[in-house]
């Protein structure tokens, strides 16, 4: 019997200059995500923010007199006067444009709530992008050839 050889086919490895632009294409998609990653942090930011404010607005309402003169919104910076007739319950929208009665504690335990998760995503999305930093950092330090 004869003993044929098998050949391996032999495996294309990438050159160089192929292996060079892999990498800055890695680099370029990174750079992405993080731009990405950055809007949607700023965008969280700002919710953060209208979600403390309405918290403290809620607290100040505890102080406030029923049948106190306000200004309510009806929207686009267009305000209607009015008057408060209980502070000690709200109308919160709950989707489908169904609104619910909830005590003014209820509505800061949800606002509460929200801002927590807000502040775990938050959180997450920040080493998201500590990771994406040290990924570029060492792209970038393969591609000067350093």
């Amino acid at each position: 019997m004869a003993k044929r050889k098998i050949k391996k086919k032999a495996e294309k490895r990438p050159t160089s200059q192929q292996a060079l632009q892999q990498k800055y294409y890695h680099l370029q998609m990174i750079e992405a995500q993080m731009q990405q990653a950055q809007k949607e942090m700023a965008q969280l930011e700002q919710k953060q923010q209208e979600l403390a404010g309405l918290r403290d607005s809620l607290g100040e309402l505890k102080n406030t007199k029923s049948k106190s003169k306000s200004f309510s919104q009806i929207g686009l910076g267009i305000y209607a006067e009015s008057t408060i007739s209980d502070t000690k319950e709200l109308l919160v929208n709950v989707g489908a444009n169904l609104l619910v009665k909830k005590k003014v504690a209820e509505v800061q335990e949800i606002l509460d709530k929200q801002l927590e998760q807000f502040t775990m995503i938050t959180s997450q999305l920040t080493q998201s992008m500590q990771v994406m930093a040290y990924q570029a950092q060492v792209l970038e330090h393969d591609l000067s050839g350093k």
